[in-house]
């Protein structure tokens, strides 16, 4: 079965105040959940933000993650946590929570991809900048066929970020976020892959990103029924330890 990113849609949510928490959603058999979440930190240190899910606990680790505590960042918090589904849920929501406090703001987006390989996990990336548009190199892929996929968060708050990549971002008073996920999986193993982040309006930014690859299964990945590639190699681990979220 080659890589596919489902066509369930799961709305973003977003919102001051945390927890927010998704609409009710179905969950393939064998499927891989992502969660693209961004949100507040403090200006000086780092915030943990944590998904968990409705019903059986699913094992959610966190594959990627950029916030204020790290060298050369900026405030904010971008972090994107996977979980594997192995029968098909209904009725499924995923819910975002922060150990941020008083400015818990958040956003979350759900992906669901099939077809994945049973070692899913690829190359990761992050970084910051003071930009209001950027399109870092944000990884390097490590097979044939897989799928990059990024979150970022604005501490400016200058209102929703756009990216010419697939997006979804939110703005609240605090801190402003996106999801992004290129349109289709990357052909060749070895292919430097951007991700654009453009900040609201056209003032200085604060980002942090992080990004993603989601390796295919044996087969490659298709986009719209189309073959995109084959699984050209084992694939290797996160860089970021796994940790597990409360479920």
């Amino acid at each position: 079965m080659a890589l596919s990113l489902d066509g369930s849609t799961v709305a973003l949510v977003s919102g001051a105040n945390d927890p927010v928490t998704t609409g009710s959603f179905t969950a393939p058999a064998g499927c891989l959940l992502v969660a693209l979440c961004s949100g507040n930190s403090a200006s000086s240190g780092g915030a943990t933000l944590t998904p968990s899910n409705n019903g059986l606990g699913l094992t959610w680790l966190e594959r990627a993650h950029r916030d204020g505590a790290d060298a050369g960042s900026e405030p904010g918090v971008a972090c994107i946590w996977t979980a594997p589904v192995v029968t098909e849920r209904a009725g499924l929501t995923v819910t975002l929570t922060s150990t941020q406090g008083a400015d818990d703001d958040g956003g979350l987006k759900m992906l669901i991809f099939t077809g994945q390989h049973a070692a899913p996990i690829g190359a990761t990336g992050e970084g910051s900048s003071t930009t209001n548009s950027i399109t870092p190199n944000a990884l390097t892929t490590t097979a044939a066929g897989s799928w990059v996929v990024g979150s970022g968060s604005d501490w400016t708050s200058a209102g929703v970020p756009t990216s010419t990549d697939t997006e979804y971002g939110w703005d609240t008073a605090d801190v402003s976020g996106i999801a992004v996920h290129k349109a289709t999986a990357t052909a060749g193993s070895g292919t430097v892959v951007t991700l654009n982040f453009d900040a609201g309006g056209t003032g200085s930014a604060q980002w942090n990103w992080c990004a993603l690859e989601i390796l295919a299964a044996a087969g490659g990945s298709t986009v719209n029924g189309t073959a995109a590639g084959s699984f050209g190699g084992t694939g290797t681990a996160s860089g970021v330890p796994e940790t597990f979220g409360t479920v």
